[in-house]
């Protein structure tokens, strides 16, 4: 049904635009968190909110739908505008779904316009005939809290591999270019407020268009169309490079010598000035130029008109342009047909026309990028990439990654501290009855770790001191503390042990930023990672700065430290190194397993028992019990984390089934395979699926491998135990009971598999 069969509910509406002395003005002059409307660039712009009417058009007319009903609803309002600017006088929001189906279109009058633009500031308002206003109480504006990022339909690791299998269709001659999509999960601790993201968007990204319309929000560099009068003009996108050398002139030579980046922008251009010339009577194109955004480099070219004088409306025209080769590909149809072929998603309004219009018909539509769709709590982020012959899936998956950061920068951007009162001290807050300086000195650890990373250049220090910042519980420095208190005189931690607990620290946490490149890794601990927000380099270089750090400290405890020290890099490299040549491998072995995880996991955990003993005056017999202690500890934590990646019900700030997807055969696959055969070919299948996930899943239960997984990691906490036997009955009538009690507190895992070794209350 058109909108000319809807005569009969379409609104009459008075509006009214007013000069305003306040100069006010920014989303934060929003009263209410409900139906707002957006559209800021620099410091001019709109924000709105209210819905005096709306229209949502759906399927392949929704172009013309929308076209055909914004004429009447102009035709039958009463206009007094006092102001005359573009903006001002009836205008309305607008969001159109990328694909015919499924999706649907918005446009929106809201009741309320606050706009600014160089002629000052003033307010619209828009009343229904005979319908008096709506009253609202004011809302503050609402930070989200705390924020974790999930995989929603597209992991990184399935967005790769349906980039690589774009390339073979491309290589086979179905299209030219693809874009294709994926997103991704950001979950608050409560509603998100569109107008605290609006903010933050606007002013991390003023040079480009900040907009919000029926809950989808973001911030585009992309002008699809601005129509002014007889004027036409497009800001096009394509050819994508990460920050580097600052070229201030010219194209830089990442994007100019790349020649897949110079053809997906001359796709690009082509599509839109093929779009835009049936209706021009003169059409140029500028030269490429460059566009500098915090987290990525891309190449520009404006496109400028004149219409013709038998042009049709905005509306009408944006049907023609889209979906542009910057969103969808070339041909269009064939890169449309593969999209649905390939793209496991619904874009909904993402990469759809998103801007306003006025009763003249003129207005600005982007292009729906950097952006993503509110719901309650939740917020569904979208990235995009355009896929040539010349793609790399890694490069394409990080720059999938960064183009998140815009509004995952937003969402974060004055998050809460992390917590010493969060996760680590809620369980050192309890272990005071154990180690009553335990709590104290861990803020004395994390001091002396924030002291170190820092660098001058806020640049250099924001990736570095990312993980540092959200360093989870701590147990590593935990346990260099508790392993030195039993040897050392009553009191606070010495500088030395201090020291310690920040060294393995930072040893740890630089291994996780090489993990995650490794892996490619978008979330930790439901946060994006260093990689996904500033690309593989930075992630490299902030792995190696904080090994740097290490060793800078290490400078002050002595060489038997600095031999300990090397000796753990050695362990932890070759054990990955390990779990890296095998993987893939259906013959790889228990022996090969346990040897993987004494080096990745369990040696460091082992060196920061014997390195806290070693800096609080322990004797070597007494060293090599603490590391024996802390070896066993690491192989039942490990084992308990890959048990977790298989069956876990709740979200671990890892994507589920990671090992499974990358190759990776933990003990219950090594045990599953002994007795199901089937196993092997459902584990070949690549990539896997849920489903496939599922029967594989349902497999090792019949297997039994959970229960024998989970013995083994029992065992390895009763060999735990028995170490400390071997200190001498003093000492272990002391020591044990509380370095067990922060073990529970500590290690949630642990405490599960205590309770089979020692029952209920056993070492309570």
């Amino acid at each position: 049904m058109t909108a000319t069969g809807l005569n009969h509910v379409l609104p009459r509406l008075r509006v009214s635009t007013r000069f305003v002395s306040d100069n006010s003005f920014g989303p934060e002059e929003i009263p209410v968190p409900q139906r707002v409307s957006a559209w800021l660039h620099h410091s001019a712009g709109m924000v709105a909110w209210g819905a005096a009417a709306s229209f949502t058009p759906a399927g392949a007319t929704r172009f013309v739908a929308a076209d055909e009903w914004w004429r009447e609803v102009c035709a039958r309002a009463e206009v007094d505008d006092r102001v005359g600017s573009s903006r001002s006088g009836l205008v309305a929001f607008a969001s159109f779904a990328f694909a015919a189906h499924p999706g649907h279109s918005v446009l929106v009058v809201p009741e309320t316009v606050l706009g600014r633009d160089e002629a000052g500031t003033w307010v619209t308002t828009v009343r229904l005939d005979g319908v008096p206003p709506a009253m609202r109480a004011a809302e503050p504006v609402r930070r989200p809290g705390r924020v974790r990022f999930v995989d929603a339909s597209v992991s990184a690791h399935r967005y790769r591999e349906v980039v690589r299998a774009a390339v073979a269709r491309i290589e086979a001659g179905e299209v030219d270019k693809v874009v294709l999509a994926r997103d991704q999960l950001a979950v608050a601790e409560g509603d998100v407020d569109p107008r605290h993201l609006l903010g933050r968007l606007a002013a991390a990204n003023p040079g480009c268009w900040t907009f919000c319309v029926d809950g989808l929000v973001g911030s585009t560099p992309e002008m699809l169309l601005r129509r002014t009068g007889d004027e036409v003009f497009s800001r096009v996108l394509a050819g994508t490079a990460f920050p580097g050398r600052r070229w201030p002139d010219g194209v830089p030579p990442e994007l100019s010598d790349s020649g897949k980046d110079r053809a997906e922008h001359e796709y690009a251009v082509r599509s839109v000035l093929g779009g835009l010339e049936p209706f021009t009577g003169r059409l140029v194109a500028g030269e490429p130029t460059v566009l500098r955004l915090p987290t990525l480099v891309h190449l520009e070219t404006d496109v400028r008109g004149v219409l013709a004088p038998d042009a049709p409306g905005l509306l009408s025209i944006l049907d023609s342009l889209h979906p542009s080769a910057a969103v969808g590909g070339t041909p269009t149809d064939a890169a449309l047909e593969l999209i649905a072929r390939l793209e496991p998603l619904e874009r909904g309004r993402y990469a759809g026309p998103v801007g306003w219009i006025n009763a003249d018909g003129d207005g600005e539509f982007g292009i729906a990028l950097r952006c993503g769709q509110l719901d309650g709590p939740q917020v569904r982020l979208f990235a995009g990439c355009g896929v040539v012959a010349e793609s790399d899936p890694d490069t394409e998956a990080a720059e999938a990654g960064a183009k998140f950061r815009a509004l995952s920068d937003a969402l974060l951007a004055e998050q809460p501290e992390e917590p010493d009162e969060g996760t680590t001290m809620t369980a050192t807050t309890h272990t005071a009855t154990h180690f009553p300086h335990l709590v104290d000195d861990l803020a004395r650890v994390r001091q002396l770790l924030a002291a170190t990373v820092r660098v001058g250049d806020q640049r250099i220090n924001e990736p570095c001191a990312n993980l540092v910042r959200n360093n989870g519980r701590l147990f590593r420095p935990t346990l260099v503390l508790t392993s030195a208190y039993p040897f050392a005189p009553p009191g606070p931690a010495s500088e030395r042990v201090i020291t310690a607990a920040a060294i393995v620290e930072l040893l740890h946490v630089a291994t996780l930023y090489h993990d995650d490149l490794c892996d490619s890794a978008q979330t930790r601990r439901g946060l994006p990672t260093v990689n996904a927000l500033y690309g593989d380099t930075v992630a490299l270089l902030c792995g190696d700065h904080l090994l740097a750090c290490c060793v800078e400290l290490l400078g002050g405890l002595g060489s038997d430290a600095v031999l300990l020290f090397a000796e753990t890099l050695k362990g932890l490299c070759n054990g990955q190194f390990l779990e890296t040549v095998d993987v893939g491998d259906l013959d790889r072995g228990e022996a090969a397993y346990f040897e993987s995880i004494a080096g990745k996991t369990a040696k460091l955990m082992s060196s920061s028992a014997a390195l806290g003993a070693m800096q609080a005056g322990a004797g070597p017999r007494e060293q090599k019990v603490m590391a024996s202690y802390g070896h066993h500890l690491g192989i039942a934590f490990q084992i308990w984390d890959d048990l977790l990646d298989l069956w876990s019900a709740v979200d671990t700030g890892k994507p589920r089934f990671g090992d499974l997807r990358n190759g990776v055969y933990t003990l219950p696959v090594i045990h599953g395979l002994r007795d199901q055969p089937e196993l092997a070919d459902l584990l070949l299948a690549q990539p896997l699926t849920d489903e496939h996930c599922g029967r594989i899943l349902a497999l090792l239960d019949e297997a039994g491998a959970r229960e024998s997984s989970l013995a083994a990691a029992r065992e390895h906490v009763g060999a735990a135990l028995g170490s400390l036997a071997e200190l001498g009955d003093d000492l272990v009538a002391e020591v044990a009971p509380r370095l067990l009690g922060v073990a529970r507190e500590l290690m949630p895992e642990v405490e599960q598999l205590l309770v089979a070794v020692l029952g209920e209350d056993g070492g309570r």
